[in-house]
């Protein structure tokens, strides 16, 4: 009977939660009242776990008790099975009260009809065991009953104990405890992205590509099948066995009977009322973790680094979802090397040397429902940076330098680099004028590198060309954005060592390649541009009014291509000089403070701080250290506090 609702399924593709909000959506307009909700299976914080909703339908109000018990027989039934008896605690369950006029359902093929709040009916389609109902009356009312984030499966139970029952973006099941099957079935599909595994058409079978779903392939190369983890050794593919619970290739799947292959001879997803048996059971148990992270909840905060003087001790913890039978498994390390295995850890400032350290906690399922997890989505990783002090390591040469090449060129420092400019500094001896000046100079050079300029300040470049700068401000670029595009251009390139030159300009060119394919930039420049239309808006964009030399150059390079051209027009001189005393600024900001001008602590939440800078860089033609702009970022509270005391 479940063969019968394929045509339900068209909107699968989308995620769950983004449905049920679309649904909602389109039924605020019947603006529909808020009904009585209580949680009768409460695990945790709706934000991470899976939380189904369930609702009745042909029951008056005489019968809410046996709405009641029947809701909870159902949800007994339902994680009854396995997968979801093991992760019974990874679910939150609401039930909605709603009451109807009339007890029951329609049976038009018994010339009966029941007066209900959600207008269920046998016989939908001609086909007697369908039920279906007004979904858009059942998702208005949970979206008026429930807060957005407690809605990811909702279920409609029918009052009737004639077995029958639908899927789709709403499961519907009868009373009939066997309804049950058709709703893990459904959700097999809604929920865990699964295949039909049947033979029987309609729909047409469809067997000339790879199916995305999990449980389907056309693959028979052993290495290249999806469950291949599942399959031992000795099994034979194809598989002809009938032995239940045997993971091998059996032909026949997704409504075909040649060409695509199950993981068993029978399953949930074949028929009702047998197991999910292993490779759907994974899948599910994916499916969940695409919902729920193993981390619940985790202290403390880690977004900025913790500071710890010798002295002071620092508790980390975290706490996981539990399935019902296994724990799931909680390491520590510092600094990369193993510190404990529980859920807390206490970690001693004055067993660490001065300097930077990382704290991370890793939390991983170890369950065997999952051999195969590609996107690691049963693990996941807390990280906190931690500064341990006894004065601010900032004022150390060695540390000072080191911070530049993260800050600056997003890398570690390579050895002759930081000896070269550690010597520079530490030549000065106790001179404290010299060395202050020899460190505001040394900061300033990582700006006007070589490396910087050709990484950084080209992503700057790139980004004012291509869209000027951002609605409001007065900047083409976000920190976040810059520090991915710059990572990209400066991976592997270390000036003066190796084939740099080489890798720069492999790296550009793929940047730039890569940034004309990006959907802004092609909505700001279509395809159908001119070559002269595409340069001149680049040069507009950037506020530039080019040399005739370098239009010429640009229409040139664009007879290689849109990036070719799109570099060209960054890397113009008049764009160079133009911009350069504004991203030296804004490197500022970037590099020393970590963040952008106008996020906190600005006062004002403004670009007045970086307006300030720029009208004293410019006013002394662009020499940092008479602007003395430098200076200030480097011995600014705020860029100390980031290392230790002031």
């Amino acid at each position: 009977m479940h063969k019968t609702f394929s045509f339900t399924r068209l909107a699968r593709a989308c995620a769950l939660r983004v449905t049920l909000c679309l649904l909602a959506v389109v039924c605020l307009a019947r603006a529909a009242a808020a009904e009585p909700a209580q949680t009768i299976v409460n695990n945790g914080d709706p934000a991470n776990r899976v939380d189904i909703v369930l609702l009745g339908d042909g029951y008056t109000a005489a019968e809410m008790s046996k709405y009641q018990s029947d809701i909870e027989e159902f949800v007994r039934l339902m994680f009854e099975q396995e997968p979801l008896k093991e992760y019974q605690r990874f679910f939150n369950v609401h039930r909605i009260d709603v009451v109807s006029a009339e007890s029951g359902s329609d049976h038009p093929e018994l010339g009966t009809s029941r007066n209900t709040a959600f207008d269920s009916g046998y016989n939908c389609s001609g086909i007697q065991r369908l039920i279906c109902a007004n979904t858009f009356k059942v998702s208005n009312v949970a979206a008026a009953s429930l807060a957005p984030a407690q809605i990811d499966l909702i279920i409609l139970i029918v009052n009737d104990p004639t077995y029958g029952g639908s899927g789709g973006s709403i499961a519907i099941a009868s009373t009939n405890t066997a309804a049950v099957e058709l709703v893990l079935h459904e959700s097999g599909h809604t929920f865990g992205l699964l295949a039909d595994e049947y033979t029987e058409s309609p729909p047409a079978c469809s067997n000339t590509s790879e199916p995305v779903q999990a449980n389907v392939t056309r693959q028979t190369a052993r290495a290249a099948i999806k469950w291949n983890a599942w399959i031992d050794a000795p099994t034979l593919l194809p598989t002809t066995s009938t032995q239940p619970g045997l993971v091998g290739l059996f032909e026949g799947a997704r409504y075909c009977t040649t060409g695509l292959y199950r993981p068993t001879f029978n399953s949930k997803m074949r028929s009702l009322g047998r197991p999910f048996e292993q490779v759907n059971g994974e899948q599910l148990v994916r499916r969940i973790y695409n919902r729920v992270s193993p981390v619940d909840t985790f202290a403390p905060a880690n977004g900025s680094a913790i500071q710890l003087t010798a002295g002071q001790a620092q508790n980390f913890s975290v706490a996981t979802p539990a399935p019902l039978t296994h724990a799931l498994a909680v390491s520590w390390t510092v600094d990369g090397q193993p510190a404990g295995n529980s859920t807390s850890l206490t970690l001693a400032a004055g067993t660490l040397n001065a300097g930077s350290h990382t704290v991370q906690a890793t939390v991983s399922d170890p369950t065997t429902f999952v051999r195969s997890d590609p996107e690691q989505l049963l693990t996941e990783r807390v990280t906190w940076s931690v500064n341990v002090t006894a004065a601010n390591p900032i004022d150390g040469s060695e540390f000072f330098v080191a911070q530049h090449y993260r800050d600056f060129l997003l890398r570690e420092p390579d050895a002759d680099g930081l000896n070269f400019w550690v010597q520079g500094i530490e030549s000065c001896g106790l001179n404290a004028g010299c060395r202050e000046v020899k460190r505001i100079d040394t900061s300033a050079a990582f700006f006007l590198s070589i490396e910087f300029q050709e990484t950084g300040y080209f992503v700057y470049k790139t980004y004012k060309a291509a869209f000027g700068n951002l609605p409001g401000k007065p900047v083409p670029v976000r920190r976040d954005s810059f520090l991915g595009d710059t990572r990209t251009i400066g991976s592997g390139v270390i000036v003066n060592v190796g084939n740099w030159r080489e890798q720069l300009e492999a790296n550009k060119n793929a940047y730039a390649l890569a940034f004309v394919q990006r959907a802004d930039f092609q909505t700001a420049f279509p395809g159908s541009m001119t070559a002269a239309q595409f340069v001149d808006k680049l040069f507009a964009n950037a506020n530039v009014t080019p040399t005739a030399g370098e239009r010429d150059a640009a229409l040139a390079a664009f007879g290689s291509g849109r990036a070719a051209a799109l570099r060209s027009v960054a890397e113009s001189r008049t764009l160079h000089q133009l911009e350069l005393n504004r991203a030296f600024v804004l490197m500022q900001y970037f590099g020393y403070l970590q963040r952008n001008p106008d996020d906190a602590p600005q006062q004002g939440l403004n670009f007045d701080g970086y307006n300030f800078w720029l009208g004293k860089l410019e006013e002394f033609g662009g020499d940092y250290r008479r602007a003395e702009m430098v200076k200030a970022f480097v011995t600014s509270i705020e860029y100390r506090q980031r290392f230790g005391p002031q």
